[in-house]
């Protein structure tokens, strides 16, 4: 199976900075208490997932002008997608979270 990039641009309510966006992305990455999310590194801010079915997918987190960049890559980068998704609209991001574009990777005979 090819190794997939899914990029993501998430953007912010108004009043909200992506650097609070992944500052509490961070946060909630931390907790100890039965969170999916490994923190890898704090910068760039680099998670996992502990489910093994997303083993090997990395979530790279980044400020993009005024959003916060995410690139998901790994072989299962379509069901990482899916776990980042479920994360961003988490009700605790509500207040920061305003859209989420996702680029898909062009098909392999493109």
């Amino acid at each position: 199976m090819p190794r997939e990039r899914i990029r993501l641009r998430v953007a912010t309510r108004e009043g909200a900075k992506p650097a609070r966006l992944l500052d509490a992305i961070k946060a909630y990455a931390s907790e100890e208490t039965r969170n999916p999310w490994v923190v890898v590194t704090r910068r760039p801010l680099v998670l996992t997932h502990r489910s093994p079915r997303a083993e090997g997918v990395r979530y790279a987190f980044s400020r993009d002008e005024d959003a916060v960049a995410l690139d998901i890559a790994g072989v299962r980068a379509r069901l990482g997608l899916a776990y980042a998704m479920t994360m961003l609209s988490n009700a605790r991001f509500a207040e920061l979270v305003d859209a989420v574009e996702v680029r898909l990777p062009a098909p392999p005979d493109a």
